[in-house]
């Protein structure tokens, strides 16, 4: 199962809202435009990290998390 997720596009995060697993993000590609109140909370308590996407993305950081699951998207850089 997974315990530990890493969210490449904030779009994401509905899928995550969905399958009730808020819980279990971890990272972000950014916190801009995420509005679901379960993570903004989780943000705030600096459970979510940021990790950056494309030529961007922080690699250590994302091993760092250890993410059970890491969702890309096939669209933009």
């Amino acid at each position: 199962p997974v315990e530990r997720m890493v969210l490449l596009s904030t779009s994401h995060v509905g899928f995550a809202t969905f399958a009730d697993a808020t819980d279990r993000i971890v990272g972000l590609e950014s916190h801009h435009y995420v509005y679901d109140s379960a993570v903004r909370q989780r943000i705030a308590e600096g459970k979510v990290q940021e990790v950056g996407a494309g030529g961007s993305l922080n690699m250590e950081t994302v091993l760092a998390l250890q993410p059970d699951l890491v969702m890309v998207s096939g669209m933009g850089t």
